[in-house]
């Protein structure tokens, strides 16, 4: 797996996977008894017009790539979650031939959030 590959799974993966699993929890939330929260804010998404509904997709879309932009810098090491004296983090792909450094803290390998 290359770098590229690994974004390109974790936009459809992660990112749009959660938007689509979001809305539509707002849409109609889970479960027999939808915990009172998501209820309420399920009533006033579904009373939105379909232009403002569509804003709070675009916004749920954008929080979501946020989300992910900000876990892949601290993978690369763009944003420090420890000092770099402490140690490193890595993230690697391992196959049964081989093992492929994608990204670590201390700057080795491919710059994920660069490809997001």
């Amino acid at each position: 797996m290359s770098p590229e590959n690994l974004v390109a799974s974790l936009r459809t993966i992660v990112i749009t996977a959660a938007v689509n699993d979001l809305t539509r929890q707002l849409e109609k939330p889970p479960g027999r008894r939808p915990a009172p929260e998501h209820v309420q804010r399920s009533d006033w998404y579904n009373r939105l017009s379909e232009d403002d509904r569509a804003v709070v997709r675009a916004i749920v879309a954008d929080a979501a790539e946020a989300t992910m932009f900000g876990a892949l810098c601290v993978l690369d090491g763009a944003r420090a979650v420890h000092p770099p004296s402490e140690g490193r983090l890595e993230l690697s792909f391992v196959s049964s031939e081989s093992k492929t450094l994608l990204t670590a803290s201390d700057g080795a390998g491919v710059a994920l959030h660069e490809l997001l």
